[in-house]
């Protein structure tokens, strides 16, 4: 996205986001962080930031800005796909279990034929299971953006309803969302 924060500004806020997202992993710690205010108050920019400085420190798997009528940006048509390439890069010791469940199972990466909850768990979740045992100590971290200018809000909604349910049975996964929206 072109939003950017001024240099020097919301440092105060982009530290509590940072420091909430990389917190160690514990039972009693929140998941998912949700940054939200009106129109026009600086989330996407304070995403951006939170965005630029995990992949700096490499803690960032991926990230995605969603933009109401901006194509592929406003729908979750390339949402999970778009996330399991980032975090591909990202991770190159979860890329192996990536492309290996993308080949298994072709109908996975498109939502026409596989639910949104369903690609998340086997593109997403799965992957980051299988290199658990390198991230006990620093999760990685999603951050997504301007989540209520997706057009598909009911699949968006029963995925953070799924995840929800996901980290109340495995507290300690090791991952953690910094979600942005209205």
């Amino acid at each position: 996205p072109h939003s950017k924060c001024f240099d020097g500004t919301r440092q105060e806020v982009i530290g509590m986001v940072l420091s909430c997202a990389k917190a160690p992993l514990e039972k009693d710690r929140p998941h998912i962080l949700w940054i939200y205010g009106y129109a026009g108050c600086g989330k996407s920019a304070i995403s951006q930031a939170v965005a630029e400085q995990l992949a700096l420190e490499g803690r960032l798997a991926a990230s995605f800005f969603f933009f109401r009528g901006s194509g592929d940006r406003s729908k979750i048509f390339r949402f999970v796909n778009t996330l399991a390439h980032q975090l591909a890069r990202a991770r190159p010791d979860a890329a192996g279990v990536i492309e290996e469940v993308a080949r298994s199972d072709r109908g996975l990466l498109s939502v026409s034929s596989s639910s949104l909850v369903f690609q998340f768990r086997h593109l997403i979740l799965e992957p980051i299971a299988t290199i658990r045992a390198s991230l006990r100590h620093s999760p990685v971290i999603i951050v997504l953006d301007g989540v209520d200018e997706c057009e598909d809000k009911e699949e968006v909604a029963a995925l953070i309803e799924n995840l929800m349910a996901f980290f109340i049975k495995d507290p300690c996964f090791p991952l953690r969302f910094v979600v942005a929206s209205r």
